[in-house]
């Protein structure tokens, strides 16, 4: 059981992580293209967004 609970720990870490890096790709895409090809890549890669 302690085997299990501290890799679901270390794998929720990990995706934190991941969703972190993910937010600073995608303002970075926002700054850098254009609205046009930043709309695009938003809608694919994060549909909350659009929700927004």
């Amino acid at each position: 059981m302690l085997l299990f609970s501290k890799r679901s720990e270390r794998n929720n870490d990990k995706l934190e992580d991941l969703k972190a890096i993910k937010k600073k790709i995608l303002e970075e895409v926002m700054e850098t293209e254009t609205y046009k090809n930043a709309k695009a890549i938003l809608e694919r890669f994060d549909p909350e967004a659009k929700k927004k």
